[in-house]
């Protein structure tokens, strides 16, 4: 847990809940709905996702569908951090409810896409945190991390150097 900013069960809970509802918003289906009044579920391989979407309905909304995706399982990762003090363990498990929400949406009858994009963003969020808790340490000069720092930067550089050095070597 992040020493920074104790969080309690229910801030996890909703959190969790949180990911999975902005993960559910089916932006592929929504958006050839809105362009053809298709059902995109229809058509091609009955995927939700960005690719079926750029098949079916035309690559214009295939990258909309592809960047709306990828920015779903980033905000799910992002607000988990902002509200838990950049905990990474309710980061996780808000990316991963984001992604669950992506692949069995409740709107959809729980059929949804693969998860492919989400979990890019969701990937995206989590090294953009790890670079700016890097870039403020190195500010810094000291290699040490400030409290509310991204936590999984501090929990996976600190724990190795008092086992192995600075440098990674056994000591």
């Amino acid at each position: 847990m992040n020493e920074a900013m104790p969080v309690s069960a229910p801030i996890l809970l909703l959190l969790i809940l949180l990911g999975y509802a902005l993960g559910s918003i089916p932006f592929g289906y929504l958006l050839v709905r809105a362009r053809s009044g298709g059902d995109v579920r229809a058509m091609g391989s009955g995927n939700i996702g960005a690719t079926n979407v750029a098949r079916t309905a035309g690559w214009s909304i295939g990258v909309a569908t592809l960047l709306l995706d990828s920015a779903k399982g980033f905000f799910a990762v992002w607000l988990a951090g902002h509200f838990s003090g950049g905990n990474i363990r309710f980061m996780m498990y808000a990316g991963l409810a984001a992604i669950l929400g992506h692949i069995f949406p409740v709107w959809l009858k729980f059929s949804g896409g693969k998860g492919v994009a989400i979990g890019g963003g969701r990937s995206a969020a989590a090294r953009l945190c790890a670079l700016c808790a890097r870039a403020r340490a190195s500010r810094r000069g000291d290699g040490r991390h400030a409290a509310g720092d991204c936590a999984s930067h501090r929990e996976a550089s600190e724990k190795p150097r008092a086992a192995h050095g600075r440098h990674g070597t056994a000591l």
